[in-house]
């Protein structure tokens, strides 16, 4: 496989994965972030594990999810916490 289609496939598995965390068709995904509507950023939990932190919207409609090599998780909202 080439160094092209090993980054491509990585981009792929990436949106895969964001769009698993988020609930959301990978290619709205791709368009939200194709926008600049969805913002994504290296960071580091509690334990030392780097993860990608993905989050977009506003008020009750923010989602916020983050994305570590091994899982995907999405992160509660006030809207979920009331339902």
């Amino acid at each position: 496989m080439t160094e092209h289609r090993e980054m491509y496939h990585e981009i792929q598995t990436l949106l895969g994965h964001l769009a698993a965390a988020l609930a959301l068709p990978s290619e709205q995904v791709a368009a939200l972030l194709e926008s600049g509507d969805l913002t994504l950023s290296l960071e580091t939990d509690a334990d030392g594990r780097p993860y990608i932190a993905a989050e977009y919207g506003e008020g009750d409609d923010r989602r916020t999810a983050r994305v570590y090599r091994d899982a995907a998780l999405r992160a509660r909202t006030d809207t979920d916490a009331n339902a």
